[in-house]
Parts: structure tokens; C-alpha cells; sequence
């Protein structure tokens, strides 16, 4: 029997090997390979030869066999049978080779089959093999052997040796099946694939369980495992070795709080303490209270004496004074002072008058005349000399101090322009509408890309016109009218825009137009056996009557889970007969049949008989998985098939040695191997009990195979299979792995077998008099109506004081104040009120193309080489609405003030910050930057009447630079400068270094740039523009006259026309004036003075006041020298004597 297996999956291995197409899906394949064949007589299983006649003494000469095989594969047959479909499938090799061939060292792979499939391997088979002789002439191909047989085998690397001992022929072949890649398991249907990204960081073990990669813990491997030593309750980590410190703590294991700000010499046992070390003191520690010790300041062998901190006091010897004893007798006899310097006794010492050009207590030091601030300015290099100093200037400038710029608009390099203004260094033409490029030469196609889908552009001057098709709408037609805008689909339905329509796709749980009607899952009720319904708000959840379980009740109670049950052993009492292996079932039993022996129990003694393999008339004796031939004379041999002897290869199997003893013979049998013809195996494999947990074990050939019960795996099913990998249970339900079942216990607020099912804590109606309940996670919340409150709506307002709040999953009292994200809300006699800052688009994380975690209509968008400040940045991203470069703003709210704008007013101002890299840690993107200004503790009393949005990009062309645009949610009502003091609030607060931010410290430059619009002034507007028409109609007529009377070019417009146009709010004219702020203007240079671009170095320290006639106001703070505030309100009293218009500008900047 074992022989007939290893013979059928031979052939399988044989179908795999040649076929052309294979599976990917694929979890596994057989895999069989041919060692030999002999068929020594070239005879078909008839006694005929496989081509022509046999000889005068019976011997096939005349031509060898032309042998290749037929296989079938099939379930596991009891008794195996040919007839009936290849459910595993079937094959055909091509002809291998003639009589007797041996494959076993070809190396080609030769005879090897390999065989796919895409189920769960059964572990039982059935194989059929069939060797042919193929005929090339008109007579249908001949069998030279059949052989069938049915085994077990489990899935490993350990090949399975066989013999097949026919009539007509021996085969040796060798079977095995194996997994394919990333699939395991006794029937390869446990799927892994070692992963090393957001996924998980894990490999796979031999039956295929996950085993995480060093640094990753957890049921996926996907929580990283910190740096050891990590403080648990003031660390965390994102990847593995990593310990990032909570607010307040630092060092590599975050267990060193922070000190006070500005504490010199003291430490902290926990963050924001200053606890001075030994001789220090003062609230900061910075006061030395043994200055004696450190500084030893008395001199001549003075006795120090410490007094306050400090101070100190010197107890001079005799012929010394002064504070620390310096002071001796006559000092001026030894001539201390240098290069020329006159000596005079004073009362406490000597004073030196210097020579020009010297300096210093005895004269030692020359005095630099070049030192800052640099005389020499526009980069001009000074160079020192004694008691002065010369220029040497750079091409392009002239003068002492190199002040004197050329003047490039001298030669009129403007064509279309209103004014050529000379810069340093350069010059710029002020275009007229509808004119751009350096010298206002280019014409602007203002039609080009404008319209969209399907609109005509009419084009103006200096502007265009779109004319919209039919549905759509905006400037550019870029809208298709959204019917969606006022919201119809209600209880969170997608509303989808069509054409004149709108579609709602519902929520599970909700139908109708509108989403507005209620599915009852209950209705009608499909729980079954008088169990009670409970509507979910997308599904229903049935409770089961005792006896009774399923989604429906429908099942029976399975009371065995839970390994409340054992399997009852049907093979206690072995019904299986003749050595036969019993493998116990659920309820059954199958009996695994031994060499010659077949039926259900194995009772049946296999006919070796049928067909009669003796040949030329000889008569066939059966034994048990043997046989034997009675010949004729003068026939001799194991099949009657030789007229010599009784010998020849085949007579005995397994190398065998055959002894003819004239009438018969008797076989020699090889160490392990015994039976008349040497084909039974004495020491059975499974005789040392190799399978363990009461596995059966099933010899196979000269290997056995294990069959495991349920619950165990492995090649001796060693392994208890763990049930709760992967996790079953849901929302943190804790998994019990038991043998072959697993137990899920919920946590507080879930039940059912995986905790799935959120448990209605409103079931008990505890909410009163008329107010909602809202289910939570093991927790509700009562909605109270108008005039009650209380954890029930118990408490009515107009009998109590000073009433709580509920907020933020808890209960706060009056006047109690808490962090919600970025806001800070306080509770007002039972009213929650915040403040209304917008806290920037949700965080996400990408990959693999795909977005999890942002709001429908949205995407994650991980930072890109723009918005990446400090490169590498992660896969962390922002949510944001497709088409949208900048983060989507808070829901129903839009704005126009974006960060590189150029149109300012009372409700958008900007704040240019510059910041230096070196101090930045990477993985720092745009929107983290501006996501730690929404933070700042200092937008939480501004932002309480009106909604704040913050918003920042990359400053073009500026490296090294951030633009931060920041709104307010409309310009009327309440306060009208609240845009100005938030981005002056930003600006003191980051001058002042009170944050411990990284990305704060690194901010080196912060610009402001605000407009006030005095819209008070009602009056001046008129009055300017009849003022200003009047200039430009006196000034047309003027032209006009000077052209017909001298035939000349046009003069420039009149001066006051140009300022008129200046002061419109046109974007691109607006943008060029932003622009022009930056650089000073014409007006006197004192001797040692320099002016600087404001964000052209991280290094400059002043600025100048710049452009009156521009009105605006430029401001400059140096941080370091700032001594407070009272030097910049004293600045703001600076007032632009210009008031011909009624709006003015006042740009900020800071150096930090």
C-alpha cells in the first residue's frame, strides 16, 4: 500500500512538473520525483511485447519501450478506484525513457512534477498511476503498469521514499508537499508575509505565526519598544530606541525635569523649580554668595570678606587702598601709561591721558576705527588707520563712506510705466495696468488660462471677463453650482452635486431623499426562538434565550467552547483491523489501511491477484500484500515471464538478493526489510511514538506523518495553535488562548464573543424630564433642555448659583478654566465658552498610496519638498481638500487672507518669520511650525469674541522663511484691530524667548505686517477723490495742449495721479508694493550708519525707517537690547504726517 502512494504522487509530481500554467494564488503544490524505472523483460502488462513479436526463447529484442506516464489525483478513497474525475488533477508526461531509466542524478530536474493548489491541503490523497509505452504506428498506445494507492502527508521539506513493486515493473520514486511562499500551516492556509512598514515589523516562524522584528512589540508588531530606561510616565517613543520627552522634562531618558527659565546656577526635582546649588541664591540663582571663594578679586595680599551678593569687601595691607587693594604709593613713578599717554596721581590710584588714536587704562589699545557699526557702507571695506579710518568700495558706489548709489533711471529704461525709482544697486519700473517684465515692455495676456469649463473670456483692459456656461459660476467659472451647500442630507449622509440635483448616499442605518428616515433593523424581527431585538444605529443585535446562540439565535449552544467539552476518542476501542492506524474524528473514525489491506475497518485482504500479473498461463497465488506464480513449464521467474531463471531484477525488492532453487527461488532480504519478496519494512517509523498531544501517527514508506488534533501544529504537532493570533477581539477586549478555542473578555461598555457590540448604556432611560440621552463607551451624557442641567438634568438654573459645566468628558465648576486642543475654555455659571482659535487640519498617515484617518471629501497629504522645512519628514501628514495647496479651514468657513498675500486689511495681517536650521531638529513640516503659533497661550485671550485661522506657507523666492497669514472669521462687529493685536502678541511673545519650543528657539527675524483702515473718516474719501479728479483733468488738458502745441512725447503722469493709483487694493500692483517696502529710501545717510535688506541676512541687527511716502511705518526691535515695552510704545507715537488718505500701513519688523 505504501508503495501504490508513493507511486501516485509520483505521478502528480509529474502532471505539476510539465504543465504550463501555474497558479499564483496558489497555497501550496506536490511535488514527486521519479528516481527509476525498470521494466527489464520491455513487456506491456498484457505479457506482449511493447513493439514487435517476441523472440524464439520469450525475450522482447526487436525494439525497447517508449514509456511515459498517466497520472490522477483525488480526494482520500477508503478503496482506492480509477474511475471518476481528477479532482486534484490529472497529467501526461512526454516519454522519458525506454525499459529501465534512472532520473535520480539527471540534474535537470528530469521526472520532477510539481503540482499547484488553492485550497486547504486535506492531508489524505488518492493517487493513480498509470506507465505506458507509446506507439507511433497505428495501434493505440499499450499499459505496462497501473498502480493505485491512498496516504496521508503533511506539508514539509522531507521527502517520502517509495517503491512500487508490479507484475511488470518497479518504480522508486519520492513524494512531499510543501507551501508556497508566505503560506504555512498542516494544509498552507495560514497566510504571512514578513513586513517592515506601517503595516507591522515582523517575520514569520515555521508554521507561520508572526514573530516581531527587535524593537516592536504587540499583536501586530507595530507599538515600538522605547529606549530602556525610558521614564514610562514622562517619555514615549514612535520608533524603537527612541525616548521623546513630555512637556516639561528632557534628557536621554526623560527623567531631568526643566528648570525655571533663566535659572543660572540651580537645579529642579520636578519642571519649573530652581533650586539654587551651594553659595548661590536669588529667585534664579544667579546671585554669588561666596564671591571671595570665586573670584579672589582683592589683590597685594588683601583679606576678602563677602558681604551681600555680590559684593564683596578687600582689608588692604599696609601701603596699599582701593576696592580690591590695587592702588599702591606714587604710581606714576614706574610710568604705566603706554605710546605716548601722560601719567597724573589721582586719589585712588593714576589716570592716563591717551594719545589720538589710543585707548585703554595705561593706553595699551589702538583704537579701531573700523569697528561697528562699519563706517563703510554697501559693503564697503574699511580699512583702519591711526586716529581714522579710509573706505574702499565696491563698483557702483562713490563717497567717503561709499553712500552715493548711481542713478540707472537717468537713461529711461521704463517704457509703459508710471515712474522709474532708482534702488541700491538697481532700479524698478512702475508698470501701468496691463504692462509687465523689468522695463514694462511686455504686454499681459489677461485671456490666457482664465476661464474654465467651457466659458468665453472677454478680455479688459488690464483685466478680463469670463461668461459662464450654464451651471457653473465664480470669477473664472471654476464653480459648478453646488446644490449640496445647504446641507440636505441629514444623520451624516454624503450629499453627491449633480446637475440641477442632488443625491444623498446614506449612512448604513438611514434611508429616504434625505436620509432622514430610520432603518429598524428589528422591523420586521430577525430574531429567531422568542429572543428579543435590540436596533443598532447600522445593525441589530439579538439576545439569545438560554440553549440558544448565533447572529439570529438560529444555533444550538455550542456548550464544548471554551474547551468546556472533550472529544470522546473513537479510537479507545481500535475497530481497525490488521494493523491498521486509527485517526480519531469529531463523532468518527477512519482507519489508514496497512500494505495489502483495504474496506472501511481494513478487514479486506487485498487481491494482488487482479489482474492476474503471472504471465503465460501461469496461475497466481494471493498473500497478504504479496503474491506468487505457479508456472508452466518450461516458464520460470516471479511473473512466469523468463525461460532461464527464476531470477532477475525485479524478483526482490529493496536490493534484495535472489536465490534460484531450480522449481522456485527465496529472496535475501536487505538490513530493515523482510516478506518473500523483501517488501515489508521491519521497524516501523512510527514505532518510537514521534507525534505528541495524541497525535496519530501514519506510517509512510521509510517516513511517517503525523495527524494532529485539533488546537496543535507542527511537524509532530508539538505546537499549541494560538487561537488569539491574529487579535479576535475587538476594543482592547483581552483574548484567553485555551487548546483549540479562544475566550474574548470585553472591557467596560462591550459584550458579545468579540466585544464587538457597544452596550446601550441610555437602555435604562436615566436621563429626566424630557432631555436626550446620548450613548458613549460605558458612559452616556443627557442633553438637558432650556433651563436644566445636572449629570440627569435634575438641577433647574433659575434655583441655583454659580452653576457647573459639562465639557470635555467631564464635569467642571464655575469659573473653572481647561485645555480643549488648542483652545482654552472656561465654565461661566453652567455655560461652556472657548475660545474660537481653528487647531489645523487633522494629522493622518499615508501609505501605500492609500489615506486613513481624514474627514470625507479629503486626503492625506505627507509633506512634500515645499512643505518639508527640515528635511526628511515622515509619513505623518495633514488633511486636505483635493486641489487645495494650503491645509482646508474649518468647516463652512472660507478666507481670502492666504500667507503670500498681498492684500491686506483690517481683518488679514502676515508674520514673516526667518528661522535658522542649525538650531531645528528634522521631520519639520509647514504646518507643524504653524501648528505651535495656534498653541501659544497668548491667542487664548484674543480669540474670544471672534473665530482666529492660522494659516502658513513657504515665503517665495526667501529661504529659510515662513509666512504665517492670520484672520479673523469677518471685519464687522466687536473690535476692528483684534488681527493686529494677535500678530503683535506673536511677535512680543517669540522676541521674549518664554517658550521652550525647538521651533520657536530657531526663529531668528519676525516681520509684521499690518493695515488699519480708519473707516471713521467718511468724509476724506470724497474730498481726496474730488481733489485728485480735479489734478487729473487739469493735467489731461495740460498734456493735451503740450501735444498739439510742441509735438513732443507725453510727459509722465502727474505725481498725485500716481499716488491715487497706489493706494487702490489691486492684487498685482499690491503685490510689487509689498515688495517695495523692504528697501530704504532716499533720504540723508549719517556718517557711521548702513541700512540692510530685512530678510537678505540671518546676521543683521538694525533696521531703518523706511518710505513716508509710501505710508507706511517701519519698526524695528532688536531682542537682545530691547529692555521693554515702554521702547515700543514709545515707537508707536511715530505718526505719518501724510493724511491724504485714509488708509495707512505699518509693517513690524523684529530681529530675535
Amino acid at each position: 500500500m505504501v508503495h501504490r502512494g508513493a507511486f501516485l504522487l509520483t505521478a502528480v509530481g509529474i502532471v505539476l512538473l510539465t504543465s504550463t500554467i501555474q497558479l499564483s494564488n496558489a497555497s501550496g503544490y506536490f511535488e514527486l520525483q521519479i528516481n527509476s524505472i525498470q521494466n527489464i523483460a520491455g513487456q506491456l502488462i498484457s505479457g506482449n511485447c511493447c513493439d514487435g513479436v517476441k523472440d524464439y526463447d520469450g525475450s522482447c529484442t526487436q525494439d525497447a519501450c517508449d514509456t511515459y506516464f498517466r497520472v490522477c489525483l483525488k480526494e482520500y478513497q477508503v478503496k482506492p478506484s480509477a474511475s471518476g474525475t481528477c479532482t486534484f488533477g490529472r497529467y501526461t508526461s512526454p516519454v522519458l525513457g525506454g525499459n529501465s531509466f534512472s532520473l535520480s542524478n539527471n540534474g535537470n530536474n528530469a521526472g520532477r512534477v510539481r503540482l499547484s493548489f488553492d485550497f486547504g491541503w486535506t492531508s489524505g490523497y488518492t493517487l493513480i498511476l498509470e506507465a505506458w509505452d507509446r506507439d507511433n504506428t497505428s495501434r493505440t498506445d499499450g499499459l505496462i503498469d497501473s498502480y493505485s494507492v491512498s496516504g496521508m502527508i503533511h506539508p514539509g521539506t522531507t521527502w517520502q521514499n517509495f517503491q512500487y513493486n508490479g507484475p511488470t515493473a518497479v518504480i522508486d520514486y519520492k513524494i512531499r508537499v510543501l507551501c508556497e511562499e508566505h503560506y504555512y500551516g498542516s494544509n498552507c492556509s495560514r497566510y504571512c508575509r514578513p513586513r517592515d512598514d506601517f503595516v507591522g515589523h515582523f517575520s514569520c516562524d515555521q508554521n507561520g505565526n508572526k514573530v516581531c522584528k527587535e524593537g516592536w512589540m504587540g499583536a501586530d508588531c507595530k507599538t515600538p519598544v522605547c529606549r530602556v530606561g525610558c521614564d514610562t510616565a514622562h517619555g514615549h517613543c514612535s520608533v524603537p530606541g527612541q525616548c521623546r520627552c513630555q512637556y516639561g522634562w528632557q534628557g536621554p531618558l526623560c527623567d531631568q525635569c526643566i528648570p525655571y527659565p533663566g535659572c543660572v546656577h540651580g537645579s529642579c526635582n520636578s519642571p519649573w523649580e530652581c533650586l539654587c546649588d551651594t553659595n548661590w541664591g536669588g529667585l534664579l540663582c544667579d546671585k554669588d554668595l561666596n564671591f571671595c571663594g570665586r573670584h579672589q578679586p582683592c589683590l597685594n595680599g588683601g583679606t576678602c570678606h563677602n558681604e551681600d551678593p555680590d559684593e564683596y569687601r578687600c582689608e588692604c595691607l599696609e601701603g596699599f587702598s582701593g576696592r580690591s587693594c590695587e592702588i599702591a604709593e606714587q604710581p606714576c613713578v614706574s610710568n604705566p601709561c603706554k605710546n605716548g599717554g601722560q601719567c597724573t596721581e589721582v586719589s585712588n590710584g593714576f589716570h592716563c591721558t591717551c594719545a589720538l588714536g589710543w585707548t585703554g587704562d595705561t593706553c595699551e589699545i589702538d583704537i579701531d576705527d573700523c569697528t561697528e557699526p562699519n563706517p563703510c557702507a554697501h559693503g564697503g571695506r574699511c580699512v583702519d588707520e591711526l586716529n581714522g579710518y579710509h573706505c574702499l568700495c565696491p563698483p557702483g558706489w562713490l563717497g567717503s563712506t561709499c553712500q552715493i548709489d548711481d542713478n540707472e533711471c537717468e537713461d529711461s529704461p521704463c517704457e509703459h510705466a508710471y515712474a522709474c525709482r532708482n534702488l541700491i544697486g538697481d532700479y524698478v519700473c512702475d508698470c501701468q495696468p496691463g504692462w509687465m517684465g523689468k522695463n514694462c515692455n511686455i504686454n499681459i495676456p489677461d485671456c490666457t488660462g482664465q476661464c474654465q469649463n467651457g466659458a468665453t473670456c472677454v478680455d479688459l483692459v488690464n483685466g478680463y471677463h469670463c461668461e459662464c456656461a450654464l451651471g457653473f459660476e465664480g470669477r473664472r467659472c471654476q464653480r459648478n453650482i453646488n446644490e449640496c451647500l445647504s446641507n440636505p442630507c441629514r444623520n451624516g449622509g454624503q450629499c453627491v452635486d449633480g446637475d440641477n440635483s442632488y443625491t444623498c448616499r446614506c449612512p448604513l442605518g438611514f434611508t429616504g431623499r434625505n436620509c432622514e428616515i430610520d432603518v429598524d433593523f428589528c422591523n420586521p424581527n430577525p430574531c429567531q426562538n422568542d429572543a428579543q431585538c435590540y436596533n443598532l444605529q447600522t445593525d441589530y443585535f439579538c439576545q439569545c434565550r438560554d440553549g440558544f446562540e448565533g447572529k439570529n439565535c438560529t444555533h444550538l449552544e455550542d456548550h464544548c467552547r471554551n474547551g468546556a467539552c472533550e472529544d470522546i476518542n473513537d479510537c479507545a476501542v481500535n475497530r481497525c483491523l490488521n494493523g491498521a492506524t486509527c485517526v480519531d474524528g469529531i463523532n468518527s473514525f477512519q482507519c489508514v489501511c496497512a500494505e495489502g489491506w483495504e474496506g472501511i475497518l481494513c478487514n479486506q485482504n487485498k487481491n494482488e491477484c487482479s489482474p492476474n500479473p503471472c504471465r503465460n498461463n501461469g496461475t497466481c497465488v494471493d498473500h497478504v500484500a504479496d503474491f506468487s506464480c505457479h508456472c508452466k513449464s518450461p516458464w520460470k521467474g516471479r511473473t512466469c515471464n523468463n525461460l532461464h531463471s527464476h531470477c532477475d531484477g525485479m524478483t526482490c525488492a529493496h536490493g534484495g538478493t535472489c536465490i534460484d532453487l531450480g522449481d522456485t527461488f527465496t529472496c535475501l532480504c536487505s538490513p530493515g526489510w523482510e516478506g518473500f519478496t523483501c517488501h515489508i519494512a521491519k521497524n516501523h517509523s512510527c514505532a518510537s511514538n514521534p507525534c505528541q498531544n495524541g497525535a496519530t501517527c501514519i506510517n509512510s514508506g521509510d517516513s511517517f506523518t503525523c495527524m494532529c488534533r485539533e488546537g496543535f501544529e507542527g511537524p509532530q504537532c508539538q505546537d499549541n495553535v494560538n487561537d488569539c493570533n491574529p487579535h479576535p477581539c475587538y476594543n482592547g477586549g483581552r483574548c484567553v488562548d485555551g487548546v483549540n478555542w479562544y475566550r474574548c473578555e470585553c472591557a467596560e461598555g462591550f459584550v458579545g464573543p468579540d466585544c464587538r457590540i457597544n452596550i446601550n448604556d441610555c437602555a435604562s432611560h436615566p436621563c429626566a424630564y424630557g432631555s436626550t440621552c446620548l450613548d458613549g463607551i460605558n458612559d452616556y451624557t443627557c442633553k438637558c433642555p432650556a433651563g436644566r442641567t445636572g449629570r440627569h438634568c435634575e438641577l433647574v438654573l433659575g434655583d441655583l448659583q454659580r452653576q457647573p459645566c459639562w465639557g470635555s468628558g467631564g464635569l467642571f465648576a464655575h469659573g473653572t478654566k481647561w485645555e480643549d486642543e488648542c483652545n482654552t475654555c472656561s465654565c461661566r455659571n453652567g455655560e461652556v465658552v472657548c475660545s474660537q482659535i481653528w487647531c489645523g487640519p487633522e494629522v493622518c498617515f499615508a501609505g501605500d498610496g492609500n489615506s486613513m484617518e481624514c474627514p470625507p471629501g479629503q486626503y492625506c497629504m505627507v509633506p512634500t519638498e515645499e512643505s518639508c522645512f527640515t528635511p526628511p519628514c515622515g509619513r505623518w501628514g495633514h488633511c486636505r481638500a483635493p486641489g487645495r495647496d494650503l491645509p482646508a479651514g474649518p468647516v463652512s468657513k472660507t478666507t481670502t487672507c492666504l500667507p503670500n498675500t498681498t492684500e491686506l486689511d483690517n481683518n488679514c495681517a502676515k508674520i514673516t518669520l526667518m528661522f535658522d536650521k542649525t538650531r531645528m531638529s528634522t521631520g519639520v513640516c509647514v504646518e507643524d511650525i504653524c501648528n505651535t503659533l495656534r498653541h501659544l497661550p497668548v491667542l487664548d485671550e484674543l480669540a474670544w469674541d471672534k473665530s482666529l485661522l492660522l494659516l502658513c506657507d513657504t515665503v517665495e523666492d526667501i529661504n529659510n522663511s515662513i509666512a504665517v497669514a492670520v484672520s479673523t472669521e469677518d471685519a464687522s462687529g466687536g473690535r476692528d484691530n483684534v488681527v493686529r493685536e494677535v500678530v503683535n502678541a506673536i511677535a512680543d511673545y517669540i522676541s521674549k524667548k518664554q517658550s521652550n519650543s525647538s521651533i520657536l528657539a530657531a526663529i531668528v527675524e519676525v516681520k509684521v505686517e499690518t493695515t488699519i483702515i480708519n473707516y471713521k473718516d467718511t468724509l476724506m474719501v470724497p474730498l481726496i477723490c474730488a481733489v485728485v479728479g480735479s489734478v487729473l483733468l487739469i493735467s489731461i488738458v495740460v498734456v493735451l495742449i503740450w501735444c498739439l502745441g510742441r509735438r513732443r512725447k507725453r510727459r509722465p503722469p502727474n505725481p498725485d495721479h500716481r499716488i491715487n493709483l497706489e493706494n487702490k487694493t489691486n492684487n498685482k500692483q499690491e503685490d510689487v508694493s509689498v515688495q517695495r517696502y523692504r528697501n530704504p529710501i532716499y533720504q540723508p545717510i549719517d556718517k557711521g550708519t548702513h541700512s540692510r535688506n530685512s530678510l537678505d541676512s540671518v546676521d543683521n541687527q538694525h533696521r531703518e525707517k523706511v518710505s513716508h511716502k509710501n505710508q507706511r511705518v517701519l519698526y524695528k526691535r532688536d531682542s537682545y537690547r530691547d529692555r521693554g515695552k515702554h521702547n515700543l510704545d514709545k515707537r508707536k507715537n511715530i505718526k505719518d504726517i501724510n493724511t491724504r488718505s485714509s488708509q495707512s500701513v505699518a509693517s513690524i519688523e523684529l530681529i530675535v
